[in-house]
């Protein structure tokens, strides 16, 4: 930290240069860039408006450049003012359409922009000025038609033909032509501005159209250069000529005029002084108006001369504000000097007593420095202790942790020495029930899922051990040759079988020409391979994809080598997880059921090989391992690996979804679980009771709830995407859903586990292993009290129990009920209707209202209109056919017919009966 003293002297020191600097040369306050189309004289004439209004504002520096007409040049010139970021841009377009995108670029950036006199193709600017075109071109079709009297011939030469102002002047021309169907426009021809193109036109057009009467030009150049070329074609003939512009000075369109050369020229304004005082105004933040629209006039005969002389002397007055300016800018330069080097004596005396100051501060500031010193070192020193304490705390948390580790595996290994005699004692007499051929289908069925889950307890209790033998340096290799491309196609089959019937595309890229023998350890190869693929299956969503690729790679660095990667789409790791996923116990997804070290001895596997193995994820693409194993060369009369098929877990036909039927006599259950065993074991022993469909996780067990309103629905708890307590959570805030048990199933019997289940709305949960007939007992039990609930809500009376019903079912049945007795009276209520007021598809509102009411939609309205219809016959004098149209009835006839269904007496005898009460 530089002490006081130090940062006075900078200070002095650089106002001081800023000073001197300021009398060398003062930035204006705002700087405006004018971009020119060309340098005509009528743009001339309106840059020297515009410096003469500019010298009224002391701090305004205008710089003002012209493109030649050169599209490519004007753009060039806009973007170098927008890189020097001056305060506002002056645009005068060439040609719209070019120039319009890099007027929209400069507006955008922040820029102020005033287009003059053409506009461009959008409103992206901030102010317009400039003549109204249109206009004049209808002032100059009126002079036209009252020159020629309403009768005659017409050439017209236009501008570029791109311009806004050639667009507009000839649109303006032509609608007063059409009023006057005796004057002929023979042509219209683009002369691009310029005097020699209309010159070698107007050439070739009197010879077309020698019997012309009037030529009218866009501006005064080209009007004067088709008088040359009429004087030297039309003999015989004059030919009138009118022009735009109206500029004074020789050779421009009023001194044309006066020498009779011209018939009429029409002032085009150029408002330079109403562009700078503009500018300023949005400058300086004052009200402006956004677009400003200038008139014309006509200069003929008689008065060309009066508007040349008084257009002199304003040409005199402002070289006299000129001259005068620059004398004043002279003074003002002078003074400034002066008062520079008046303030260079002072700054120096400054100077020197700031000098004498520090020199005595100085020895004060060294003082306490060095008492600022011993302070941060004692605090140094006091840090490093901390961070010592720290450190010693980190290894101790460390070691603890490794020694928790040691014991989590040793745990694991032990147990799963136990588990592999009951193991074995399970497989056994499994398998030799299995070669019985008297077995029934679902004696074979249950006996296949408890082979199949013994084999998945064998692999995890083999990895847990060879994992503990690779922690205490036991784990060997047990190489032979071996085709790594042989026995991935070998590997691959039941990979490819699980994946089709998860409805996953698999695809295997290999160059079977190439040559994939090497020495490796095959099952330890074999093992990392289905880790990759399971954990690739369980990750990937239908209509995913599983790639995988094997090719032999010859790296810069030397030696050949095999590169095994597996790809799935639909899941992503962040950085973070990808660095972790390879530790033991590790797992992204707190939903996963694994043991955590899959991937873990997956790396063991393949450092042991002498390779490497990475991980790379993006939202996109989704997540790729990728292996890098040595090629070893095969040796001569070495035994070759046994190839036998990974023993992968065999899935279990998916069913189709079923499509909206309605069942009267059987119930509807929807399964939800990520594990394809346990949706096969529940729908074989609950499909003979129930119509049973199944999804894969909360997501879509969430949407087929939605879509087809189950009876009741069976959810496991831990599953990707969506868990079991977020989708029951969902289905009770869903009012087409939140009146359907849910029994939540789960691994994990906690009892704050089963407290969030219970909060999240579920109706019943069971702890994993569960019993069927347990299972079976408790959705009869929870459709009972459904049952319960549709008589009272059949009866049209809301349930006495609490416990029954929630409040977002009462809330339903009691918009049901009043949005059926605003349609009492109306026979052409229809089901559609019901379900659009309600806000639900036609299925939907079914399964909602026969769940509650044990009616139809239909049944639940005509029983409505005739309980209603009773209470009329009861308390009213009304007929029954008054009566039945009031209900909503169509026909008296029906309406005695389906009353006499339901009350077992005609409406007539109903209300005999009732009325003598």
């Amino acid at each position: 930290m530089k002490p006081l003293p130090n940062r006075v002297f900078l200070t002095l020191t650089l106002a001081l240069a800023a000073l001197l600097t300021s009398c060398r040369t003062s930035r204006p306050r705002y700087v405006i860039g004018v971009s020119q189309c060309s340098n005509d004289a009528w743009r001339e004439k309106m840059n020297n408006e515009m410096l003469t209004e500019a010298l009224l504002y002391d701090d305004v520096s205008v710089e003002i450049r012209s493109a030649e007409d050169n599209n490519n040049r004007q753009i060039a010139d806009i973007r170098s003012f927008i890189d020097r970021g001056v305060d506002l841009l002056v645009v005068a377009p060439n040609e719209a359409i070019p120039v319009t995108p890099v007027v929209e670029e400069a507006y955008a950036s922040g820029i102020p922009v005033i287009v003059v006199d053409r506009k461009i193709l959008s409103d992206q600017y901030t102010a317009y000025i400039g003549a109204d075109n249109y206009r004049i071109g209808k002032v100059i079709g009126e002079y036209v038609a009252a020159r020629l009297g309403g009768r005659g011939k017409v050439i017209e030469l236009t501008g570029l033909s791109g311009s806004t102002p050639a667009i507009d002047r000839h649109q303006g021309f032509l609608s007063v032509l059409n009023r006057h169907p005796d004057i002929r426009l023979l042509c219209s021809e683009d002369a691009r501005w310029q005097q020699e193109v209309a010159e070698r036109k107007t050439d070739s057009l009197c010879w077309l159209y020698p019997d012309a009467d009037l030529l009218f030009a866009h501006n005064d150049p080209m009007a004067y250069g088709a008088y040359l070329a009429a004087e030297r074609s039309l003999t015989n003939h004059r030919i009138d000529v009118i022009g735009i512009d109206g500029l004074p000075g020789p050779g421009n369109g009023i001194d044309r005029v006066k020498q009779g050369v011209f018939d009429a020229t029409f002032i085009y304004p150029t408002a330079g002084d109403r562009v700078i005082a503009t500018a300023m105004d949005i400058l300086q933040g004052r009200p402006f108006e956004r677009e400003t629209l200038l008139g014309t006039a006509i200069v003929d005969s008689t008065n060309a001369t009066v508007l040349e002389m008084q257009t002199l002397e304003l040409l005199e007055q402002q070289n006299k504000i000129n001259f005068f300016k620059s004398k004043i800018d002279n003074y003002l330069l002078r003074y400034s000097t002066q008062l520079t080097i008046s303030w260079f004596s002072i700054v120096c005396l400054l100077l020197i007593v700031a000098i004498l100051l520090l020199v005595w501060r100085s020895f004060r500031a060294k003082s306490r420095l060095n008492s600022e010193l011993m302070r941060r070192n004692d605090e140094i020193t006091s840090q490093k202790e901390r961070l010592e304490q720290q450190r010693d705390q980190l290894i101790e948390l460390s070691r603890q942790l490794e020694e928790a580790t040691q014991a989590k595996l040793v745990f694991f290994t032990n147990i799963s020495h136990d588990f592999r005699t009951p193991l074995t004692l399970i497989a056994d007499p499994v398998e030799r029930l299995l070669a019985d051929g008297r077995l029934t289908a679902d004696q074979r069925f249950y006996l296949q899922m408890a082979r199949k889950n013994v084999q998945i307890l064998l692999r995890m209790v083999n990895q847990i051990l060879d994992f503990r033998k690779y922690e205490n340096g036991k784990l060997e290799l047990d190489r032979s040759p071996l085709d790594l491309y042989a026995c991935m196609l070998a590997w691959n089959a039941s990979f490819r079988e699980a994946a089709l019937r998860r409805n996953i595309r698999f695809d295997f890229d290999c160059d079977p020409q190439s040559d994939f023998h090497t020495v490796a350890d095959g099952e330890k190869i074999e093992r990392a391979y289905y880790n990759l693929l399971s954990n690739a299956l369980k990750f990937t969503p239908a209509q995913g994809l599983i790639r995988v690729s094997l090719t032999r790679e010859h790296p810069a660095e030397g030696g050949e080598c095999f590169r095994l990667t597996v790809t799935n789409s639909g899941s992503y790791i962040t950085p973070d997880q990808a660095a972790r996923v390879f530790d033991r116990f590790y797992q992204t997804d707190r939903n996963n059921t694994g043991s955590g070290i899959g991937l873990a001895l997956t790396k063991v596997f393949v450092e042991m090989h002498g390779g490497t193995i990475g991980v790379e994820s993006s939202p996109e693409r989704g997540t790729s391992f990728s292996i890098l194993l040595p090629a070893v060369p095969v040796p001569d009369a070495a035994p070759a690996y046994d190839l036998r098929p990974v023993e992968t877990v065999p899935e279990h036909d998916e069913p189709e979804a079923e499509e909206e039927v309605c069942e009267e006599s059987f119930q509807r259950v929807l399964i939800i679980d990520d594990n394809p065993d346990i949706r096969a074991y529940l729908r074989r022993f609950l499909s003979d009771e129930f119509i049973v469909s199944e999804a894969c996780d909360g997501e879509e067990g969430f949407s087929r709830a939605v879509s087809s309103v189950p009876d009741v629905i069976v959810s496991d708890v831990m599953m990707p995407r969506c868990d079991g307590i977020e989708c029951c959570s969902r289905l009770k805030r869903e009012l087409s859903t939140c009146h359907i048990p849910v029994v939540l199933l789960t691994a994990c019997s906690l009892d704050e586990q089963r407290i969030e289940g219970l909060k999240s709305g579920a109706d019943a949960y069971l702890a994993k292993p569960f019993n069927a007939e347990v299972l079976i007992a408790t959705i009869h039990s929870l459709l009972e009290n459904r049952a319960k609930l549709r008589q009272y809500y059949g009866d049209n009376r809301l349930p006495a129990l609490k416990g029954l019903v929630n409040d977002m079912d009462k809330d339903f049945i009691t918009r049901v009920r009043t949005l059926i007795e605003e349609n009492l009276d109306n026979p052409d209520f229809s089901v559609e209707e019901f379900g659009r007021s309600i806000g639900m598809s036609h299925a939907q509102l079914y399964r909602k209202i026969k769940a509650l009411t044990d009616y139809s939609p239909n049944e639940y309205v005509r029983v409505t209109r005739l309980r209603q219809a009773a209470a009329m016959l009861s308390a009213s004098d009304l007929t029954v056919a008054e009566v039945a149209y009031r209900a909503g009835f169509s026909s008296p006839s029906y309406f005695a017919k389906c009353f006499r269904r339901l009350y077992q007496e005609t409406p007539a005898d109903y209300q005999k009966r009732t009325r003598r009460r």
